[in-house]
């Protein structure tokens, strides 16, 4: 077994096409080098059983020899090597915990968790503590009983929205590929996914069920998605009845009702565990009790999100529409769906939460503020698909002047400039060093390479940012590099604010592409909050028609024409309080129309 950072270092050494210092590898990880020898160590030994060797020599390094091929082979299995060969971290045993909780009636002591995690009892406990941070946004409770253990305390639905979400926050592209490969009986023999111990033999049963299914049904009959979301909600629905807890409601679904794949898929897997065919567990395996996400207001989330993080970071996200209407768009097919928890699984997920973790956390702080409230379940996957809208739109609107141009300034202009250069632009992402030169070149280069920052190895005067350095830049001189440049970025974040502020409005004439996505998306909101507005008055024949009637009108508004039927409003007479309520509903996205435009909306009323 390897702790955290043993695995860490394997994985720096696969991954490193050469050999590394054992120097570099304690300033990398933050320890002492005797500390990474014990690491490597442990290290050596788990590749010895693989019949990899480590090699190491004081004036070449540390690497590991092996073929290419094999070396690719491990790189691709990292996933569950972390999880079976790695000693779990304090996030993994919390999680372990709750799942612990949510397959078992009774309570569980601090004991059992130990027993259950092979870790001491005070470490148990200590674990204990942060569980409540990660059931705050679900809205579930830990009760603590003395000398009797611990237990969830919550509303069913969000016990399974979380056991669910642990499951998916646990899963990888070659598991998902695993599972897949089960149902269709692609390859019958390929090991199965490293699912928790406790349900993978009920995950069997409903997986053995829907493979004879698939066998007897055409291709694609299903999404990736819905094979995931029947697989894991039907497993956990089994899970929770043989805890006894079910959705509260006991009425049997009448089959005759529902002809479809899931029915079916559940008759064989009920009817295998005994248990009767409830309408509320088939209403929560298809998402049919997430219909409450159609009266979202995804609108005003929308900008509620994108404000707060606007606010936090300090950069004014809330000033670039096409952020708003990418992520107002993404979010509009994610609720439609119907669903409170995301199936997808984002192959960036880890790599974002490492290089952009600031904006990783902020952004998972307004979902818990403005999703978990709604019950709507925000597993990282779902976040760090947020998180790529954000980084486009700095990089695109925020982020225009790119990196910022550094000049390097020694002695001669030579030297060792090229190993500095190097190693800045390694350890300092923002900067980009344009040009080394001796001090006679700095002011002719500075006008022509249109610098932002100098950095010398002595005192010059110059009316630009200045950085003096050593002539090997010391640790202490590259953290003096990266504040000042974490201040340029700020004030041309400054800078460009202002701009943005002056020139938003002449946008939208410039970009035939901005105007048509804009024309689309307004004409969906306002379609559904009138929709909204008037769920009782709309026949569902009409609703089509109506969206049809909104587009027009929105595409008319942006090519200054009116509704021109004037007729229609002399042979009817209309509420009042229905003109109002279309009325405002249209102010609030500036659209100006009178007042036959709002009696043409109303024809599609009841």
């Amino acid at each position: 077994m390897l702790n955290i950072r043993a695995f860490r270092l394997l994985v720096k050494l696969l991954e490193t096409s050469g050999s590394v210092y054992l120097k570099d590898l304690s300033e990398e990880f933050n320890v002492s080098t005797r500390m990474i020898k014990y690491d490597l160590e442990d290290v050596k030994g788990w590749l010895n059983t693989r019949e990899i060797e480590l090699f190491s020599q004081s004036n070449k390094g540390i690497w590991i020899d092996c073929s290419e091929e094999k070396r690719l082979a491990i790189i691709h299995t990292l996933p569950e090597i972390e999880r079976n060969d790695v000693y779990l971290n304090q996030e993994a045993r919390v999680g372990k915990m709750i799942l612990y909780m949510l397959v078992n009636t009774d309570y569980i002591t601090a004991s059992t968790f130990s027993e259950r995690l092979d870790v001491s009892r005070n470490t148990s406990l200590n674990d204990i503590k942060q569980i409540d941070e990660l059931l705050q946004p679900w809205k579930i409770e830990l009760e603590r009983k003395h000398g009797t253990g611990y237990k969830l305390i919550g509303d069913e639905l969000s016990l399974r929205l979380l056991f669910e979400h642990l499951i998916h926050a646990d899963l990888t592209n070659n598991e998902i590929y695993k599972i897949m490969s089960g149902v269709t009986c692609r390859d019958l023999l390929i090991e199965g996914p490293m699912l928790f111990a406790d349900i993978l033999p009920l995950y069997k049963v409903v997986e053995k069920q829907m493979a004879r299914l698939f066998a007897s049904q055409p291709k694609h009959v299903l999404h990736e998605s819905d094979v995931l979301r029947i697989l894991f909600r039907m497993t956990i629905s089994i899970t929770r009845m043989n805890a006894g807890f079910t959705m509260k409601d006991y009425r049997i679904i009448k089959k005759a009702d529902y002809p479809n794949l899931t029915v079916q898929l559940m008759e064989k897997v009920y009817e295998q565990m005994q248990y009767p065919l409830f309408e509320e567990e088939y209403r929560y395996i298809t998402g049919d009790r997430d219909n409450a996400l159609n009266q979202i207001d995804i609108v005003k989330v929308t900008k509620e999100i994108i404000q707060y993080v606007s606010d936090i970071q300090g950069i004014h996200y809330h000033k670039d529409p096409k952020l708003y209407n990418n992520l107002f768009a993404h979010l509009s097919l994610r609720f439609q769906k119907g669903e409170i928890n995301f199936t997808e699984i984002n192959p960036f997920t880890k790599e974002l939460k490492k290089n952009y973790s600031v904006l990783f956390s902020t952004i998972r702080k307004a979902c818990q503020i403005y999703l978990a409230p709604l019950k709507i379940s925000v597993p990282d996957s779902f976040i760090s698909l947020i998180v790529l809208h954000f980084i486009v739109s700095f990089e695109k609107k925020f982020n225009q002047k790119g990196k910022i141009r550094t000049l390097y300034v020694c002695s001669t202009g030579r030297g060792v400039a090229r190993l500095i250069k190097n190693r800045v632009e390694r350890e300092i992402y923002d900067i980009e060093i344009v040009k080394n030169c001796s001090i006679m070149e700095v002011d002719e280069i500075c006008i022509q390479q249109k610098v932002d920052l100098i950095i010398s190895v002595f005192p010059i005067e110059t009316d630009l940012p200045l950085v003096i350095v050593d002539p090997l830049p010391s640790k202490r001189d590259i953290e003096t590099i990266k504040r000042k440049v974490q201040e340029l970025l700020r004030y041309k974040n400054f800078q460009f604010n202002n701009l943005l502020e002056s020139t938003e409005e002449t946008i939208g004439s410039q970009d035939t592409e901005f105007i048509s996505q804009e024309i689309i998306l307004k004409g969906f909101e306002i379609n559904q909050e009138i929709q909204l507005a008037f769920t009782d008055e709309i026949g569902a024949t009409k609703k089509q028609a109506l969206m049809l009637h909104i587009f027009l009108m929105v595409h008319r508004f942006y090519f200054d024409k009116q509704y021109d039927n004037y007729s229609s409003s002399s042979n009817h007479s209309y509420d009042k309080e229905d003109i109002q309520k279309i009325k405002e509903i249209l102010d609030v996205h500036d659209l100006q129309t009178h007042k036959a435009e709002i009696i043409a909306i109303l024809h599609y009323l009841k």
